[in-house]
């Protein structure tokens, strides 16, 4: 357990052990977690993630570069501010209560289900057959989502409509 930081840099490597952190303001934070999972009160910082399997769980996270790959684990935040977002589940479910993504945020469950309660800003959403919740704030910009039941649907419809089906 990491109770705190402030104002300096973590580079953490738990070799498959289980991360819990208390409260994180630096500049840069960098941990791996060899397949454990990742519990955070608030991380504030230039973050890149990776739990190789394990479930991410954090309650406030800020920064300017976000970068997180939970390797099948679930992710979830309660608020997610940043100008560059990344998540990557690699099937796992993505839920994340507040987003804000300044420049973009791209996330990709390949496969896992995605909940998001409010976004505002840009976002790019992949997966491959999930489920979807995605609630828009008035200052969303723009979300492109893409997941193999829509290409699926779409194509269907193409090809009823170009044999002259209704």
């Amino acid at each position: 357990m990491v109770a705190g930081i402030t104002e300096g840099h973590l580079t953490l490597d738990s070799g498959g052990g289980h991360v819990a952190l208390g409260k994180i303001r630096g500049a840069t934070a960098n941990i791996r977690t060899g397949g454990g999972s990742v519990e955070a009160n608030q991380i504030q910082a230039m973050l890149n993630l990776d739990s190789s399997g394990g479930s991410v769980t954090v309650k406030r996270l800020v920064g300017g570069q976000l970068d997180i790959h939970s390797g099948g684990g679930d992710m979830s935040a309660e608020v997610l501010y940043g100008d560059n977002v990344g998540i990557h589940t690699d099937g796992g479910a993505v839920t994340v209560g507040s987003l804000r993504a300044a420049v973009k945020a791209q996330i990709s469950t390949d496969g896992g289900d995605f909940a998001l309660q409010g976004f505002d800003g840009y976002l790019d959403l992949a997966t491959r057959g999930g489920d979807i919740e995605l609630q828009l704030q008035e200052q969303s910009k723009r979300a492109a989502v893409r997941t193999c039941r829509i290409l699926i649907m779409l194509r269907r419809i193409s090809q009823a409509v170009s044999r002259g089906f209704p």
